[in-house]
């Protein structure tokens, strides 16, 4: 079984598919200055995107979200105050001066054993975006929700 998490806004009108339009995923990462930087996950799933788009594989990032915030994203709704929150641990947990962040990994994350440096980078990358979505999406009033 697998997890896919979707960003929603209950003001959004969804078009005839039942699916957000992509602009106002566009208009609310706009809202918070990345310096136009690009949030795209290297991952998605069958029914999910890559994060701005408004979804991402929850799978791939459900064990380190919660470890980094305490929070799970298997829940059905997590309201966009703890979103930010959530956005704003781990970045704290990720710039930690005493986290080698790729050994951190190779050493408690079984599944990555075995990863080249440039995977463990990626690994590290995509956490890095995670937590800016979750701050961007839940400053611009989304919640996330969970699909399993």
């Amino acid at each position: 079984m697998g997890l896919d998490n979707y960003f929603n806004r209950d003001d959004i009108k969804k078009d005839e598919d039942g699916k957000y339009e992509d602009q106002a995923f566009k208009d609310a990462l706009a809202e918070v200055d990345f310096n136009g930087e690009d949030l795209t996950l290297s991952t998605c799933g069958m029914f999910s995107g890559t994060g701005p788009d408004g979804s991402f594989r929850g799978k791939c990032y459900y064990e380190f979200v919660e470890e980094a915030t305490g929070e799970s994203i298997y829940e059905d709704r997590i309201e966009s105050d703890r979103l930010v929150q959530m956005g704003d641990k781990i970045a704290k947990f990720l710039s930690s001066p005493h986290l080698n962040l790729l050994k951190y990994i190779k050493d408690n994350y079984p599944s990555y054993d075995g990863w080249t440096e440039e995977e463990l980078k990626q690994t590290a990358s995509d956490w890095t975006k995670l937590g800016k979505l979750f701050k961007a999406f839940g400053l611009a009033g989304f919640h996330l929700t969970s699909w399993y």
